[in-house]
């Protein structure tokens, strides 16, 4: 899918993953919420005005905070949370991620480059998926661990079999993965859960 498109339908689902009960905040490492009238974000260098948000320091209201020290932001675009990704069974360096749903199953998504094997090769973005039950730890969205998340919802858990019938989830199939994500999460967040259901 075109990068265009895929931006511009991430753009109307991460107004969906704000909390709209609220204004703008950033939520600070050691607990503290500062409240905003407008936030903004300050780079190190102009040279690096694409880096990772990670590297980027938040303005809120003309009081400056460094890259580090919030771990969530909620601004008129979207609302992100620090997660730190695993890679070969390391921890990386923290990324600040996007939530598109929030509920009784929280959703979140970021892009990683993938590797090529020539120069001149144009480079490739995975879209990845991260999901927070409850009040749980933010984990990689997987097939397996998102059925598990979801096997106490007959109606979720059929739609997450129906919309993934081959058992993974694509991360090339931008606009329409997170179309389905998307729907088996509202299903979860929106319909009783049946707690009678735990076989998979």
């Amino acid at each position: 899918m075109a990068p265009k498109q895929m931006a511009s339908q991430m753009k109307e689902e991460l107004k969906k993953g704000r909390d709209i009960s609220s204004g703008l905040f950033i939520i600070k490492t050691d607990g503290e919420v500062v409240e905003a009238k407008k936030i903004s974000y300050q780079h190190r260098s102009p040279l690096f005005k694409s880096a990772a948000l990670v590297d980027k320091a938040v303005i809120a209201d003309g009081k400056k905070i460094n890259p580090g020290q919030y771990e969530a932001i909620q601004t008129a675009k979207a609302f992100k949370i620090l997660y730190f990704p695993e890679d070969k069974g390391e921890i990386c360096k923290g990324i600040y991620i996007n939530r598109l749903r929030f509920g009784k199953i929280s959703l979140y998504h970021y892009e990683s480059v993938l590797p090529v094997s020539h120069s001149y090769q144009t480079k490739h973005l995975a879209q990845n998926y991260v999901f927070q039950k409850e009040n749980g730890r933010p984990v990689p969205l997987d097939y397996k661990a998102f059925l598990k998340a979801v096997k106490d919802n007959r109606t979720a858990l059929n739609k997450l079999k129906e919309l993934f019938p081959s058992g993974s989830i694509p991360t090339d199939n931008g606009k329409q993965t997170l179309k389905d994500l998307t729907t088996v999460a509202e299903i979860y967040n929106h319909t009783e859960t049946d707690p009678l259901n735990v076989s998979l």
